[in-house]
């Protein structure tokens, strides 16, 4: 790769980082944005383990609260079983991978998010003191978690 490609690349990550930035959609504090060089950098040297891959977690978007440090990164899916997706929650310093079932109901552009693999390593008690949050961060990460989707919608059954 040449310095211009690498400069070109560069420029294009800024300027989708910029325009995402310009169409923020937050609900209950809740935006999906393109991580900063800065914050990628941050994750990055956490070294947080993906629930579902080996290695650490390497993204370049996710839904986060910046005002109350809650941060939800999706990790991926089981290649044997696709509708369940892997997510850490990374919430005000602690980490919580989760998992969720995803579900297309017959609601156009819509996602249902559902705790029905109770088989899952990554299951949490309905009590636990993050539940609200991860419902907020579920509801806005919509069906993929792009900052360039302002068309979905998401309901959560838990």
């Amino acid at each position: 790769m040449t310095a211009a490609m690498s400069a070109r690349g560069a420029q294009g990550h800024s300027k989708r980082l910029e325009e995402s930035n310009k169409r923020e959609v937050k609900i209950m504090g809740f935006i999906n944005a393109y991580l900063t060089p800065e914050e990628k950098k941050e994750l990055k040297n956490k070294a947080i383990d993906n629930p579902i891959a080996f290695g650490i977690l390497d993204v370049s978007w996710w839904t986060i609260d910046r005002e109350n440090d809650i941060r939800l990164i999706w990790a991926g899916t089981h290649r044997d079983f696709p509708y369940e997706n892997y997510f850490v929650l990374l919430w005000k310093g602690e980490i919580h991978p989760v998992s969720f079932v995803k579900e297309y109901p017959s609601i156009p552009n819509t996602v249902r998010w559902s705790k029905k693999n109770e088989l899952s390593e990554y299951i949490f008690p309905i009590d636990a003191p993050f539940v609200d949050d991860l419902r907020n961060a579920l509801l806005a990460y919509k069906i993929d978690g792009s900052p360039d989707d302002l068309k979905s919608e998401a309901i959560c059954d838990f």
